[in-house]
């Protein structure tokens, strides 16, 4: 996301083609390693280290984030004309929405939960930092 916004602030080509590399391995690293075919980045460290968060399936901070990484990447692949490859990160951000609406949305809360897990469930609230992504999409203009 960084090298997102670094991009978008001077419009740097030379800067793009540069860096695309390490951030087209990335953003694959992300569609897959990190959610090991569930959908969304599973039983991951965040920045809530106080809490053992890797210890539930998904959380609502990571999850943001990671839907805010791959429309970032979607984003960078098609200015570079990555068709293809910005079709597939389109397909897992839709796959990736969609579960953390099916998993971590309560619709008799009116909020997304904290973490979701298939065997302990969610709490009934919300770290405000879980927004974090939101911010960032609006800031980026995504």
């Amino acid at each position: 996301m960084q090298f997102y916004h670094l991009y978008l602030w001077t419009g740097n080509q030379e800067l793009l083609q540069d860096l695309w590399p390490a951030a087209r391995k990335a953003l694959i690293w992300l569609m897959s390693s990190s959610t090991e075919g569930s959908g969304l980045p599973l039983r991951k460290t965040c920045t809530y280290d106080i809490i053992y968060l890797e210890g539930y399936d998904h959380t609502t901070y990571n999850s943001v984030m990671y839907l805010l990484g791959l429309r970032v990447g979607q984003v960078l692949a098609e200015a570079l004309g990555e068709t293809e490859l910005a079709q597939t990160v389109h397909k897992a951000f839709k796959y990736g929405k969609d579960k953390m609406d099916r998993t971590l949305w309560n619709e008799k809360d009116g909020f997304y939960h904290s973490w979701w897990d298939h065997e302990k469930g969610s709490p009934d609230w919300l770290m405000t930092d879980s927004l974090y992504g939101q911010v960032s999409s609006i800031l980026y203009i995504l």
